[in-house]
């Protein structure tokens, strides 16, 4: 998630209550980053770099 983004206090919130429930949960806050940056910019490095880091975050729960 961004810091900017417009639903951060929301997905802290789901964040914080998905592993009060047990469920492994990791909550990665981009400084900078608003709302489906990913989306608009997939080609700037730094979204590279969050995207790769969500695929391998995916695959390793899928293990």
């Amino acid at each position: 998630m961004g810091d900017l983004d417009l639903f951060a206090p929301e997905n802290l919130d789901y964040a914080r209550r998905l592993e009060a429930s047990g469920v492994p949960c990791e909550l990665v806050t981009v400084p900078g980053m608003y709302h489906a940056a990913d989306t608009w910019r997939p080609e700037a490095e730094s979204m590279q770099r969050f995207l790769e880091s969500m695929h391998r975050a995916v695959r390793a729960a899928c293990e």
